[in-house]
């Protein structure tokens, strides 16, 4: 084996090692929302005022991705969405966008080890949540629409720190579990809300 030969193997293992330590992403990506005008428009025009626009546009689309739910549980959720982006000042469209991802708006949505409309992990958080929520005792009460929403959001607002409230890492790193298409549907969903909400404000004119 020769020199060089030698040195691209060594590059090889390398690059095996950064990303199975967690050092190099996986795959490289296009940005989405970091070049998104939407997200731009979403800094300047997510105003207290304007939370009416956003609940409307939020139980329109609700209804619109998933038509098996009501129009109260809808509006229900869309109460949910706007108090804990709120409580948290996070992106609703983003909490919402992921919310649908995940588990298309299914209340009792669940997998091996994530609950909820925002399929929460609670093997992982199971200790902090006790601590900062006393009174989610069990999955019965997480799986309440009104606490997971609360509580998925909390988890966001603490991802979007870890990435420098990079929409596109957050996702990526947090929420697609290596799925190739995950961050594109949160990002369609989250146009799409946006728009909705354009259209809300400029009715209200």
């Amino acid at each position: 084996m020769n020199g060089g030969t030698k040195r691209n193997v060594g590059l090889v293992v390398f690059l095996l090692a950064a990303v199975l330590l967690g050092a190099l992403p996986l795959f490289a990506y296009t940005p989405l929302f970091r070049t998104s005008p939407d997200v731009a428009y979403m800094k300047l025009w997510n105003l207290p005022e304007n939370a009416g626009a956003r609940k409307d546009a939020l139980r329109a689309y609700f209804r619109t991705v998933n038509k098996d739910i009501s129009e109260k549980r809808a509006a229900n959720y869309a109460e949910y969405v706007e108090a804990a982006a709120q409580q948290f000042q996070v992106d609703p469209f983003l909490i919402a966008s992921l919310m649908i991802a995940q588990s298309n708006l299914v209340w009792t949505a669940k997998t091996q080890s994530e609950y909820g409309l925002m399929m929460i992990n609670w093997d992982d958080n199971r200790k902090w949540i006790y601590r900062e929520y006393p009174n989610v005792k069990n999955l019965r009460i997480l799986f309440k629409p009104v606490i997971n929403i609360r509580v998925g959001t909390h988890i966001l607002k603490d991802n979007l720190a870890k990435s420098t409230h990079d929409y596109d890492e957050t996702v990526e790193r947090y929420y697609s579990k290596h799925s190739l298409t995950f961050r594109e549907e949160v990002f369609k969903n989250y146009t799409n809300l946006v728009a909705l909400y354009k259209e809300k404000l400029e009715a209200k004119k």
